[in-house]
């Protein structure tokens, strides 16, 4: 008899500052790579349900997927997993498993940790019956024993063809919403894995080597979120969407070819230095109405120090191609870096009012274990504190060497977002862009973040 398999993505505590709510790619793409292999698996996303459909006890594997800002309350409902059913195997995985994996193998009530990217690790663990004898498999910690036995790092897969699409039908796909969109239903898409770029801010979850699925593939999937899901929206997913430029082209020529009717966007942000005019052209004829980008910065020696290797005025650039093709952009900056100083911030200002972007998201530089930044920039006393961060980007900052005081940072971008969005010429090109709805839901989210 198949092991009943339940897969679950839990809500953060401050449920109120995450209002961009988009399906969980991770534990979706491995409930359809499970299924494809004849195992049916459930899903349980608490980000926009309140309660199971079946009883734990109904269940022989649950899997949580982890990261910054559910890590308290995914290990809270393990607790209560085993307090249900005892026997159950729980298995984590996740960024902040893979980050920092030897700090889940003190819970007691976890049997097995995920370091990798989890299709063929979770397929192994139950397929090998791992989870009745603790056996070794790549890119797992399994308990034998009541010990931790780790079976050593697993090759990513290049063939990302080969998985099947995630398994976006098993769930309520009109629940999730992004608060910038043009339509809805929305859902969301990854075409590719890994960065190559070295950030000291970024943890590669997926690793250093880019691979990416082919264009006939992600454009086959694209149609299938519009045609059977039904679809208006989708959000580009990727850390690195455009490293293969001609790739990326391809993609939007599909679209286009095949005429399908959908809005996109870019959330994570292209890099600059992998844009051109004409890739911008396709994008904007497919249907795409917004892009991300992310300078971190308006601090030319910052940029350096983070290792993000962007040319300032190639941002610049890139922001008026879009001003002239239609389309609209969103700028991420991080404040709050070890060594920046006041001269720095007031260069990042500067930067931001002279790109004047549609919309600008001022985060506060949070360290993740096995970053350069982490091993740098924290203290013992921080990092002890790992799994009690709430994952909050924005307010005061955690970090303990930086030259700005702490509050200094958080008035900092409180004062930029409300230079940059009350200004009325703002408010009326927003005005434009968005619904009142979603204007009404913006400002009611930068009211709880702190921003304004």
């Amino acid at each position: 008899m198949k092991p009943a398999i339940l897969l679950i993505f839990q809500a953060p505590r401050k449920r109120n500052l995450y209002v961009n709510t988009l399906p969980p790619l991770g534990i979706l793409s491995i409930a359809a790579y499970l299924e494809k292999n004849n195992i049916p698996t459930d899903i349980a996303d608490f980000t926009i349900e309140n309660r199971l459909r079946k009883e734990l006890k109904n269940y022989d594997v649950i899997g949580l997927s982890l990261n910054m800002a559910n890590i308290a309350t995914s290990l809270e409902m393990i607790k209560y997993i085993k307090r249900q059913n005892p026997k159950a195997k729980v298995i984590v995985g996740g960024p902040s498993c893979i980050s920092n994996p030897l700090y889940f193998t003190e819970n007691e009530f976890i049997d097995a940790i995920c370091t990798g990217e989890g299709e063929e690790p979770f397929l192994d663990y139950i397929v090998k019956d791992s989870f009745m004898d603790g056996k070794e498999i790549k890119g797992l910690y399994t308990k034998k024993n009541k010990h931790f036995v780790y079976g050593g790092e697993r090759q990513h897969k290049n063939n990302l063809d080969e998985y099947p699409f995630p398994a976006l039908d098993k769930v309520k796909i009109h629940k999730y919403n992004t608060p910038i969109r043009k339509r809805f239903p929305v859902s969301s898409i990854m075409t590719s894995r890994g960065c190559p770029f070295h950030c000291i801010f970024c943890f590669h979850s997926m690793g250093y080597d880019w691979r990416a699925r082919s264009s006939v593939n992600v454009v086959d999937e694209i149609e299938w979120h519009v045609k059977e899901l039904g679809v208006k929206e989708i959000c580009i997913q990727d850390d690195n969407f455009s490293l293969d430029i001609t790739r990326a082209k391809q993609i939007f020529d599909l679209i286009t070819k095949r005429d399908i009717k959908v809005k996109l966007q870019i959330q994570n942000g292209l890099r600059v230095d992998l844009v051109e005019f004409d890739l911008l052209n396709k994008m904007f004829h497919a249907g795409v109405w917004l892009i991300g980008i992310a300078p971190e910065t308006g601090s030319p020696e910052i940029m350096k120090t983070i290792k993000k290797g962007m040319d300032l005025e190639k941002v610049a650039q890139v922001v008026r191609w879009c001003q002239n093709i239609g389309i609209n952009t969103y700028a991420n900056f991080m404040v709050g870096f070890p060594t920046e100083g006041m001269q720095d911030l007031r260069k990042t200002a500067t930067f931001i009012k002279k790109l004047n972007p549609d919309f600008i998201q001022i985060a506060r530089v949070i360290p993740i274990p096995a970053t350069p930044l982490y091993e740098s920039a924290v203290n013992d006393d921080i990092r002890d504190k790992f799994g009690q961060e709430d994952g909050n980007f924005f307010g005061i900052p955690k970090l303990v060497k930086s030259e700005i005081p702490k509050r200094e940072v958080a008035r900092f971008i409180k004062k930029i977002h409300m230079t940059f969005y009350l200004n009325p010429k703002k408010i009326l090109s927003l005005i434009r862009i968005l619904s009142l709805p979603q204007l009404i839901k913006l400002f009611i989210y930068t009211i709880r973040t702190g921003n304004i």
